[in-house]
């Protein structure tokens, strides 16, 4: 009966640490979400600056520049959206092992499909609607 209840309570200790490091990595995952956010503005403060400054003239934007800026926001977008990906995989597996843990809580799986629409249109993804949407303005602007 001891050993049966001290195999259980080693299991135990081993979720403990298996959520303490899914919690680890998430945090992380997290972190870097906030990082690509800043690379990207910083990139597009870099590529604004490199055109006016070859250019000297904001009339001159042309289509290749909106493709570039379309694609370079894009490209960040999908790196995010696969950093939340990742984050809510582990959250679910962090679930998981505290429903093992907890008969309260309850674990409710999350198809992959419907994972990766929530990963690329999430509210934290707003920067890249609003970076688009001037993409699009500018080149409205150009047609003028």
């Amino acid at each position: 009966m001891s050993t049966l209840r001290e195999k259980r309570e080693m299991e135990n200790k081993i979720k403990l640490d298996n959520i303490q490091q899914l919690h680890n990595a998430v945090l992380q995952f997290s972190n870097n979400t906030m990082e690509i956010k800043k690379l990207l503005v910083s990139v597009l403060i870099a590529f604004f600056t490199i055109v006016v400054a070859i250019d000297n003239k904001f009339e001159t934007f042309a289509d290749f520049h909106i493709i570039i800026l379309s694609v370079i926001i894009i490209l960040f977008w999908l790196l995010d959206a696969q950093s939340y990906y990742y984050q809510k995989k582990l959250r679910s597996r962090i679930s998981k092992l505290q429903s093992e843990l907890s008969e309260s809580v309850k674990y409710e799986e999350v198809k992959t499909c419907k994972l990766v629409i929530i990963s690329i249109f999430n509210v934290s993804m707003f920067i890249y609607w609003v970076a688009l949407g001037i993409v699009l303005l500018l080149r409205v602007m150009v047609l003028k």
